[in-house]
């Protein structure tokens, strides 16, 4: 009897220790799950040359019997992204990680028109008198540029060397230049204070001459000043002695742009006003320059790219093999 009442009375004990034992033992074996150290995991920092197809898009009117088209261009762009990883919870390391990416782009766009213009307008000399010009040539191509200044704001997803970002940047373009160049440019004019009997003056002096059969220039052209894009790329990583670095590609198209035709563009070829200057032997020739094509040809203009990407980062977190096969022999036992 003294024997029962002494085994009843160490029972609790005896348990008591066991859950204990159990309780180490459980807790060693989740040791075994290191916690991740977040600050590998929390920031990713990503540097990119990109480079590929691009055109300005430009919505081109037609203008008497010009016959003008868009043309494609390229671009080349070098870009700083920030990520910031949202943590994973608990000690369970996930198989892909979210972020939010933001950062800074420059680099430089080019595309351009070409056709064959040929449109007619009216306009005066110095003491008002009309004067009726005809404008055209066997060839016309204009290459428009502008440095691009970006802001992406993306979402981003990775896994295993494997990065996809997609969202929206600010795009900024500045700089806008243009070089035009005319083949066999003809001026015709109908002056009937010169010449009253209506007779046609071809390339003459006194109403405007090609300074040559082979014409270019170059100037300055008020292109956007804001584009809204949506933007997705997609790269993949190799892991490397310090980083990785990734190949992939980009897609970038405009969803808003704020260029706006100039309602008194009237022509692209610039004559100069007859009788605006004067010399010492009486009234200069006009000055015949080119504006830009574009800005006359183009009523809206947008951006779109595509092409490839080779990027270096650091701080993208990635899985090794032991971390791999310790998860997953902790999800094991815990099926158990």
């Amino acid at each position: 009897m003294k024997k029962l009442f002494l085994i009843i009375c160490l029972m609790p004990c005896v348990l008591l220790h066991a859950q204990e034992e159990q309780g180490v033992v459980t807790d060693q074996r989740q040791s075994k799950r290191p916690l991740i150290d977040m600050s590998n995991i929390e920031h990713g920092f990503l540097f990119s040359l990109r480079g590929g197809y691009a055109s300005f898009m430009p919505k081109l009117i037609s203008i008497d019997k010009s016959e003008m088209k868009g043309g494609a261009g390229f671009d080349a762009m070098f870009d700083f992204q920030y990520t910031f990883f949202f943590k994973p919870y608990g000690r369970i390391i996930p198989p892909y990680y979210l972020g939010v990416s933001t950062g800074l782009s420059f680099g430089y766009a080019e595309s351009g028109i070409h056709g064959k213009p040929d449109y007619s307008y009216s306009t005066s000399d110095v003491l008002g008198n009309p004067i009726d010009y005809h404008i055209y040539a066997e060839s016309l191509k204009e290459r428009n540029s502008e440095f691009l200044l970006e802001i992406p704001i993306l979402f981003t997803f990775y896994e295993k060397g494997f990065m996809l970002n997609t969202g929206f940047k600010l795009d900024f373009p500045f700089v806008h230049s243009y070089r035009s160049t005319l083949d066999n440019l003809s001026i015709d004019a109908l002056y009937p204070s010169y010449v009253d009997d209506g007779t046609i003056m071809h390339n003459k002096l006194i109403t405007g001459c090609p300074p040559s059969d082979h014409f270019t220039q170059k100037g300055s052209w008020v292109g956007s000043m804001f584009n809204l894009l949506y933007t997705v790329d997609a790269s993949y990583f190799w892991k490397i002695k310090f980083g990785k670095i990734g190949l992939g590609a980009y897609f970038d198209i405009a969803l808003f742009n704020t260029y706006k035709r100039q309602d008194a563009y009237t022509s692209f070829v610039n004559i100069e006003q007859i009788g605006a200057r004067k010399g010492e032997n009486g009234i200069l020739p006009p000055q015949v320059k080119i504006q830009s094509a574009t800005q006359g040809f183009a009523q809206k203009m947008g951006y779109f790219d595509v092409g490839i990407k080779l990027s270096y980062s650091f701080g993208y977190y990635e899985l090794t093999k032991k971390q791999d096969a310790l998860d997953a022999h902790d999800w094991a036992e815990e099926l158990k």
